[in-house]
């Protein structure tokens, strides 16, 4: 019993900051397309990926792909950890809140 709290006290941390992020990331993609066009998203998005310290050198273009497969599985990531709390509430008989509100 104790380790399924602590696994599901990991998951809902993980899934937490990863809902996080993608508030961030959808909000900073609009604001930068709204304020700077899509050359200030594509900064955004190189910073994103590549920014990590001096080790990689400015003049690196980004790799579309590269980064569209990280967002993918950030998402896949997202999607799933969403997919098991839901499954978790229906077996545990959690109410939603419209069989709450009754």
């Amino acid at each position: 019993m104790a380790l399924k709290t602590v696994l599901r006290a990991i998951r809902l941390g993980v899934l937490g900051l990863l809902m996080i992020y993608w508030v961030i990331f959808i909000g900073s993609t609009f604001t930068n397309l709204i304020f700077g066009g899509g050359g200030a998203v594509e900064k955004y998005y190189w910073q994103l990926f590549y920014n990590h310290g001096a080790l990689t050198p400015a003049p690196v273009r980004l790799q579309w792909g590269l980064f569209l497969l990280a967002q993918a599985i950030y998402l896949g990531i997202t999607l799933a950890l969403l997919f098991f709390e839901w499954r978790w509430r229906k077996q545990q008989g959690c109410e939603t809140l419209e069989e709450q509100r009754k």
